[in-house]
């Protein structure tokens, strides 16, 4: 609806920088909402990944970046965030337990929306992948509840080009939820990487 939505990080978190997600007005670029996702002063939840828009809601879904030492906490670091898409107010959001972070806990892969039959009903689903080797799945309209589903996915870790975690974003073909990530064991076999068809009720 004439909008351009951008994540702000920085080249490898040197520095870190406050993470940010920006809408800005597609002809003319000017900057019409910003949603901080640390507190001014503070850095950290770097948005280095691609937002998803539900065009049937107005919603926006973005993942984000590690949280950095702060005066406050950053309960939107290391996130799934769901934003109004006209002014980017923040609707609800999860973040990762910290007893599953890793070290440098980012999301780096972008939300992908599916839709899952959950007592003989279809209902509306988005999930991300995350670094730690987790794809994650939530309601859409009830992500602060957690996800209805984990899959492990790959060895996590802070280094993806190296192969740990995941950073590679979904995909959904109507029946399937292809997911992909790195150092893994698949049927008893160590791999350097895989690609997975999820079933997207039960991961």
């Amino acid at each position: 609806r004439g909008s351009i939505y951008i994540g702000m990080a920085s080249l490898a978190d040197c520095p870190t920088v406050q993470g940010q997600l920006i809408q800005m007005d597609q002809v003319t670029g000017h900057i019409q909402h910003v949603f901080n996702v640390v507190p001014d002063d503070c850095q950290g939840g770097g948005i280095w990944t691609s937002p998803t828009i539900d065009e049937q809601t107005g919603k926006v879904y973005v993942s984000t970046g590690n949280p950095d030492p702060c005066w406050t906490s950053e309960p939107y670091a290391s996130s799934l965030l769901e934003l109004r898409a006209s002014d980017l107010a923040l609707i609800d959001s999860w973040q990762v337990p910290p007893s599953e972070w890793v070290i440098d806990s980012d999301f780096g892969s972008s939300p992908t929306l599916f839709t899952a039959q959950l007592g003989g009903v279809s209902r509306p689903l988005v999930g991300v992948a995350h670094k730690n080797g987790t794809y994650y799945a939530f309601l859409r309209d009830d992500i602060a509840s957690g996800p209805i589903w984990r899959a492990a996915i790959a060895q996590g870790g802070s280094c993806p080009d190296c192969g740990d975690g995941s950073i590679s974003t979904a995909a959904w073909d109507g029946t399937h939820l292809y997911v992909a990530g790195g150092r893994t064991t698949i049927n008893g076999a160590p791999c350097y990487g895989s690609v997975r068809a999820l079933n997207p009720t039960t991961g």
